[in-house]
Parts: C-alpha cells; sequence; structure tokens
C-alpha cells in the first residue's frame, strides 16, 4: 500500500457519491485546502493540538442536519480533544455519537478487506485491521466497545453504490498528483474519514443533508475553536464589493453549533488567484460572528458547488478587508 493506492480508493469513494464533475473537483479542491492549512500549521504553528473534526447524518430525509442525527469522527489512536468533542455534539446528535479509531502506524501488510456491494458488482477496499469503533454513552461518560456491523445495524444503514459519475481520467490523474504531495499520515485520514462518510453511510442508503466540522483547534489560553475552512478566490461582483462568500444554509448551522457547542467559530480561506490556476497567495480569517455581521444582508446566487445545475445556493459574501491575514 502506498499513497497513490489511497487516493485510487479515495477517487473511487467520491465518483460514487457526487453528482456531477463538478461536484468532484469541488470535493477535491476543499480536500486541498484542508491538507494544506495542516501543512501550514505544522510548519508555523507546531505547539498548537488540533484534532479532526466530525461529521452529524440524519438518518431520515431532511435538510436539517441535527434532525435524527448521528455524529462520527475517526481520529487516530493518540488524538486529544475527542471525548470531550462527542460530549458536545451529543447535545445535537440524539441518535448517538461514534468514535473510529485506527493504528497510524499499522503496517500495510496487515490490512484486512472490505467489500461493498454495487450495481456493477463488488468493489473491494483494503483498510487498517486495527480499524474500529466505539459508540460514545453521553450519560455514562463513557465508550462502549462496538464493530462496524453494529454500527451499521444500529444506524440503519447498508453499503450500497447505486451510480457512480463519470470522472475524465485527466481530471482524476490531476487530484491524485496534486494531493499526494501531502504525507501519508494526512492521506490516510482522510481516506479513512471518507470511508466511512462515503462508503460505510454513502448517498444509498437515503440519508438526510449531512453538516461536517472540518478541524477544532487549540487556543494559546487552552480552549478550543472550530474552524470551517475553504480554497476560494475573491468575488468578483462590485456589489457586494469583492471578497469571499459562504452559503446561507452553512452560515446558519456555524451559528448554531457555536451557539450549542459554546465553542468560537471561524472561517479560514486559502486564498488562491483563480477558479482555473488556483495558485495559493495567503491565508485569510474571521470570526463567525463577525462575518455574519459584516456579509451582505441580500443574498446573491453562488456556484453551483457540490449541488445540481441550475440549483439555488444563496450566498452572503464579505468584504475581503474584513478578513484578517494569517501570517
Amino acid at each position: 500500500m502506498d499513497k497513490i493506492q489511497l487516493l485510487e480508493f479515495l477517487h473511487t469513494l467520491v465518483s460514487h457519491n457526487v453528482i456531477s464533475q463538478n461536484a468532484y473537483k469541488c470535493r477535491y479542491d476543499g480536500f486541498n485546502g484542508e491538507l494544506d492549512f495542516i501543512c501550514w500549521l505544522k510548519k508555523h504553528r507546531p505547539s498548537i493540538k488540533y484534532a479532526s473534526g466530525g461529521t452529524f447524518i440524519p438518518l431520515v430525509k431532511t435538510d436539517n442536519s441535527f434532525e435524527d442525527s448521528v455524529y462520527f469522527t475517526v481520529a487516530p489512536r493518540e488524538e486529544s480533544f475527542v471525548e470531550c468533542q462527542l460530549e458536545k455534539v451529543s447535545l445535537l446528535s440524539l441518535k448517538g455519537q461514534y468514535l473510529f479509531t485506527y493504528d497510524p502506524y499499522e503496517p500495510w501488510s496487515s490490512w484486512s478487506n472490505f467489500s461493498i456491494s454495487s450495481e456493477s458488482g463488488s468493489i473491494e477496499f483494503s483498510i487498517p485491521s486495527s480499524f474500529s469503533v466505539q459508540k460514545y454513552n453521553s450519560h455514562k461518560h463513557e465508550f462502549e466497545l462496538s464493530d462496524i456491523e453494529q454500527f451499521l445495524l444500529q444506524v440503519g444503514f447498508s453499503p450500497y453504490f447505486r451510480c457512480t459519475v463519470d470522472i475524465p481520467d485527466g481530471l482524476k490523474q490531476k487530484y491524485i498528483e496534486k494531493l499526494s504531495s501531502y504525507s501519508t499520515e494526512e492521506l490516510l485520514s482522510l481516506y479513512l474519514t471518507r470511508f466511512v462518510f462515503d462508503g460505510l453511510c454513502g448517498l444509498g442508503n437515503g440519508r438526510g443533508a449531512p453538516l461536517d466540522i472540518d478541524f477544532f483547534v487549540q487556543r494559546k489560553t487552552g480552549g478550543w475553536c472550530i474552524l470551517e475552512v475553504k480554497e476560494k478566490d475573491k468575488s468578483k461582483r462590485k456589489d457586494p464589493p469583492p471578497g469571499f462568500g459562504m452559503d446561507v444554509r452553512r452560515i446558519k448551522s456555524l451559528l448554531e453549533l457555536e451557539s450549542k457547542l459554546d465553542l468560537s467559530a471561524y472561517y479560514l480561506v486559502r486564498h488562491i488567484n483563480d477558479q482555473k490556476s488556483r495558485n495559493f497567495i495567503d491565508w485569510r480569517i474571521i470570526n463567525m460572528k463577525k462575518f455574519d455581521a459584516r456579509a451582505s444582508k441580500l443574498p446573491v446566487q453562488g456556484g453551483v458547488g457540490m449541488g445540481r445545475s441550475g440549483s439555488d445556493n444563496p450566498t452572503r459574501i464579505c468584504e475581503f478587508s474584513e478578513f484578517a491575514k494569517l501570517y
């Protein structure tokens, strides 16, 4: 097993769980922004701790990501802030909280296989033999041992790929080459997170609209905050003035998370020059309460993003000057 094989698995998972080539590109641009931030953090703020975020998945068809939802996070065994994270989100994910763990140093020779059925036949993935799941008991404040089969039984999901998007080989190879520059450690974390989200809890399960938290980052004072990371270029509109946007639903969700979890939320932008070459310029950051206060009150129509062509995507734009530069 090497980085290229991990990225091949990742491609298979994503291509079976997006609705268009554009959605595939948006997903990968998002991966790049998150992975690059980890590199920046390790280089420029090595003393600051960070923790993997997690995902709310409604078990019923709904646009409310917290309705009848479970929450899961994937983390190596030694990662901090896990129990506190699951305790906090238990206020919103009333159907349960799950922690998937693994040994990041397990040799690839001991990995095991996991098959997921599809319309064209069974697709086989490799996962660490150490990959396991625990359910958090928020009443007893302790973890209960479980396994993938029990997890699927409890959430009522049955892994199955119903369809796939035809991704040109050139586009696939472009992103494999781009992401292969990151460490095996980070690519493994990304792959296993997507294995749970796209593989075990994929689109074929009739789930509701999911909501993910990108990162939790520890402040110098010891407290933690929520970080939403996006890779964006400045908007081209004159009214509202050029800046960075966020869709209305995401703004509402982040503000609700900030309130319910009692953690400040920040919007971090990997500022790039344009949509085509996507060359890095700098990092820009803003507190979500400030974003909400300063952003345009009247939404504009944003890009298609992960949605279907012609879908409604109301977006509020906050002027570029409101974002602080991250040094």
